[in-house]
């Protein structure tokens, strides 16, 4: 049946070819199928190319079909009534079709949907004219192969001798096989065929060209076709045959290639349980193996039982469907977090808090250091006020009562007593200050401060402040 609307369609030869004979008439039969109440017209069409008006030697019985419902058939025959001329030698094509035939809302005919079939008649060249083919069909690995070599002579003169020469050629341009057939003649306006088997058991997969030269009485001819060891294909290798429900799944297909070259857009479409689910499209390398990646989804499954589905895997316009079996386990347990092994960078990020922890640790409790001067272990800069002699830091071995004798700067207070032993915590202090006195021993700015001389005015108060 020729690929038709789903109204109409039409059975019976399809491109035919009739061989002009002048004044002779041919009848060709077709069957009308019909999927509708409407009535059915039934015309030629003229062809662009056409030298004739196909309608004055062509015509239809019956020219419309009625009465017929869906799903119904009726018989037509397209009547064709050689001219006794054609103006040019060649190929003729016209078309034959079925339209379904309804009126608008105006009440004009329309037609709607239909369906159609060429018809040719070849009309023959003066003299000869010959026209060579081959064809080879695809193998599979490990056995023979037919080539068919045809010539048609289109001319009105016969063809005394045509040679015919076969070449296969591999992908790689490499001559693998070569055979010389017997010649033969061939009438005008027929045709003669050659078949010549190939041992092609040795082939590897792939692709192979046949390359034919003819010649005609001397005209040369050449013709091309190719086949194929090992059609394209791929074969399901494995898949994953456990799933977990309560979860979703990634899920592996392994395919292999049978095919010498890349086959694009390979993909997977899985039913089981209800669920589709299709695998991302890829390319396969020549004879590769290789996986196809789903993801099924249980997450609203709940069993453990075997469950049966198909695969059906598409390479190019091709398609094979695999019954494949998967055992659906009960739900993973969910995982402990003691567990958990600790990865390296969870190692990392707890040693650095670890030391930050631990610096701030020691800065909180680490002692805070006095301020002043005689604290930080400095001597009190020259001009200063000296408000307390008990803070002046003494070399190590100095006597404490080594300062009675040093006069006062000027302008500085007498101190009430300079005894050390009446001084309140005068020896708490000097205790609690022994690493800033070394520091000030050893400091070279720890000089004694120079004697100051003092006026007669304030001398003898001095004198007596420093008497017992």
């Amino acid at each position: 049946m020729a690929p038709s609307a789903r109204a109409i369609g039409i059975a019976g030869p399809q491109g035919k070819i009739l061989e002009w004979h002048p004044g002779e008439q041919q009848v060709l039969t077709y069957t009308i199928i019909a999927r509708t109440d409407n009535p059915i017209d039934l015309v030629i069409d003229q062809q662009e190319q056409f030298p004739l008006n196909a309608s004055e030697f062509v015509h239809v019985e019956p020219a419309r079909l009625e009465g017929l419902e869906g799903g119904m058939t009726g018989k037509v025959r397209v009547i064709i009534d050689m001219p006794e001329e054609f103006p040019f030698p060649g190929v003729h094509t016209f078309r034959f079709r079925a339209l379904e035939s309804s009126t608008d809302e105006q009440g004009m005919i329309v037609a709607k949907t239909g369906a159609g079939v060429y018809i040719a008649i070849r009309v023959p060249y003066p003299g000869k004219y010959p026209k060579l083919e081959v064809s080879a069909k695809d193998i599979a690995p490990g056995s023979q192969t037919t080539i068919d070599v045809s010539m048609s002579n289109l001319g009105e003169t016969s063809i005394d001798s045509a040679s015919i020469h076969l070449d296969i050629i591999d992908e790689q341009g490499a001559e693998v096989a070569s055979y010389d057939l017997v010649s033969k003649g061939v009438p005008g306006r027929s045709q003669t065929t050659w078949r010549q088997l190939v041992d092609s058991r040795s082939f590897p997969s792939g692709t192979y060209a046949v390359k034919v030269t003819s010649s005609a009485d001397g005209q040369a001819l050449a013709a091309e076709t190719s086949f194929r060891v090992g059609a394209m294909g791929v074969e399901l290798a494995g898949w994953s045959r456990e799933v977990h429900s309560g979860s979703i799944n990634k899920i592996t297909f392994t395919i292999e290639s049978r095919w010498s070259g890349t086959i694009s857009n390979v993909f997977g479409e899985l039913n089981v349980l209800g669920k589709n689910v299709r695998t991302l499209p890829i390319d396969v390398a020549p004879f590769a193996r290789t996986d196809l990646v789903g993801y099924l989804d249980l997450t609203d499954v709940d069993m453990n039982d075997v469950a049966q589905g198909t695969l059906s895997l598409y390479f190019g316009e091709n398609i094979s469907v695999h019954n494949i079996d998967l055992r659906v386990l009960p739900p993973k347990p969910a995982a402990s977090p003691e567990k958990k092994p600790l990865n390296t960078t969870a190692i990392m990020i707890g040693l650095i808090l670890l030391l930050v922890v631990a610096n701030l640790f020691f800065i909180l409790r680490r002692p805070k250091q006095p301020q002043n001067a005689a604290a930080l272990g400095m001597p009190a800069q020259r001009g200063s006020r000296i408000d307390d002699w008990n803070d002046i830091p003494l070399p190590p071995g100095t006597p404490s009562n080594a300062l009675d004798d040093m006069p006062l700067p000027p302008g500085s207070a007498a101190p009430a007593s300079t005894d050390v032993s009446r001084r309140p915590n005068a020896k708490a202090k000097a205790r609690a200050k022994p690493a800033a006195r070394n520091k000030i021993a050893k400091s070279p700015t720890c000089a004694r401060p120079a004697k100051h001389k003092t006026s007669a005015k304030n001398k003898a108060p001095a004198h007596k402040a420093r008497k017992r």
